[in-house]
């Protein structure tokens, strides 16, 4: 799992903030396949197929209370797949995994 432009690998691009070492913390803990390409100012996720991010397990990493999905919109400079993200969960799919372009 190697190469970046894979079409089955998908997850966020986060910009280097306090915050986002927390991140890092509670995708691995929920995607223990994710991978992750340190990129200076930015930090690459790559997980197969799906990767999840939960604002409990976001919350329980950061030791602070957050606004789901508004704080982690503000260090998420872009993603990979298909975003669906609500008050509780972040999910980004590969387009394959629906059967989608």
């Amino acid at each position: 799992m190697t190469d970046e432009t894979t079409p089955d690998l998908v997850g966020p691009v986060l910009r280097r903030c306090p915050l986002t070492q927390a991140a890092q913390a509670a995708i691995l803990e929920l995607n223990p396949l994710a991978r992750f390409r340190d990129h200076g100012s930015y930090l690459r996720v790559l997980v197969p197929g799906q990767c999840r991010l939960t604002r409990q397990a976001l919350e329980r990493h950061a030791g602070a209370e957050l606004s789901f999905p508004g704080d982690l919109e503000s260090i998420m400079a872009s993603f990979k797949g298909r975003l669906s993200i609500d008050e509780d969960e972040a999910r980004w799919e590969a387009f394959s995994a629906r059967g989608g372009s």
